[in-house]
């Protein structure tokens, strides 16, 4: 037997039943968030992803809150590890990175990047209930913290 999913339309403004074809999960931070670790990966959010295969997407912004942050680049993925490891890094795939910026005079500066759609096929018996998926972020900086803000989203696309 030979399960598909299918499409169906919730009607303009309507979300989309769970395990439908369009399903979405967000999982968004919106406030303006220290980084926990300096030259270290770390968990921006993540989302726990049912079977199926799914468009994952990341779209992250550093703000330099002062004139005395100085960093380098800040890299940023989707990850399977949680915490400090980022073991499955595949560059330009589910990874990226942002340009290396100076705190300016008036004490703020901003750069942003994005993964548009990173394609997992999250199946089988070793992940019945699911995987959960973390968006990750690295950066070696000197002076007050930078902060980040992020949403990681997933759609369903079969």
């Amino acid at each position: 037997m030979t399960t598909v999913n299918t499409l169906q339309s919730g009607g303009q403004g309507t979300a989309i039943p769970s395990g439908y074809i369009g399903q979405q999960l967000i999982s968004t931070v919106s406030a303006s968030t220290n980084f926990t670790a300096n030259n270290a990966w770390f968990d921006m959010t993540s989302l726990s992803i049912a079977q199926g295969v799914w468009a994952v997407s990341l779209h992250t912004a550093v703000l330099y809150n002062t004139t005395n942050t100085t960093a380098d680049y800040a890299n940023f993925g989707i990850s399977v590890d949680s915490g400090i490891t980022f073991s499955d890094i595949i560059s330009t795939v589910n990874s990226g990175a942002i340009s290396k910026l100076t705190g300016r005079a008036d004490g703020f500066a901003t750069s942003s990047g994005c993964i548009p759609a990173y394609v997992i096929n999250v199946s089988g018996s070793t992940y019945p209930a699911g995987r959960t998926y973390y968006a990750k972020m690295n950066m070696t900086y000197t002076g007050t913290a930078p902060q980040f803000r992020c949403t990681l989203q997933a759609i369903r696309i079969g």
